[in-house]
């Protein structure tokens, strides 16, 4: 099965809920239909409103082989969001932790460009968040 993104899915509806709701921030997820952070940021901005926007990154891993709706190099520059997400999902795991912290240092280095560095005021890069409450477990209690 191959996974396609509609366009724009129902990012102008989804930004004037967040708006109409009073949401102080949203988190955009780059895995789901509504995945243009450009589009994103215009709205959202265009309200004059503040608004703390989380970008989930459109990276590499969420379609092998395919590039995102606005491709990296111009959302780093752009920045439509103020923190942006540059590892995959973290598991409850030492290594997972040590990893994404890691990995989100090389990613930035990577992106790196003359026009100044990717993180910066305004539009800061982080590793996945830390999983608060989980137990390390093969089971799921119930």
């Amino acid at each position: 099965v191959e996974w396609k993104v509609w366009p724009t899915g129902n990012t102008a509806k989804d930004a004037a809920t967040v708006l109409d709701l009073g949401f102080d921030g949203v988190k955009i997820d780059g895995c789901g239909p509504a995945n243009n952070m450009t589009l994103w940021g215009e709205l959202l901005n265009a309200s004059g409103r503040p608004l703390l926007i989380e970008d989930c990154l459109d990276k590499h891993w969420w379609v092998p082989g395919k590039e995102p709706p606005t491709p990296t190099v111009q959302l780093l520059r752009d920045c439509p969001s103020n923190f942006y997400r540059t590892t995959t999902d973290i598991l409850a795991s030492f290594y997972s932790i040590m990893g994404n912290l890691m990995t989100s240092a090389a990613f930035v280095k990577e992106h790196e460009t003359a026009d100044g560095p990717v993180s910066r005021p305004g539009c800061w890069a982080y590793p996945d968040m830390l999983q608060v409450g989980h137990e390390i477990s093969l089971v799921e209690s119930f």
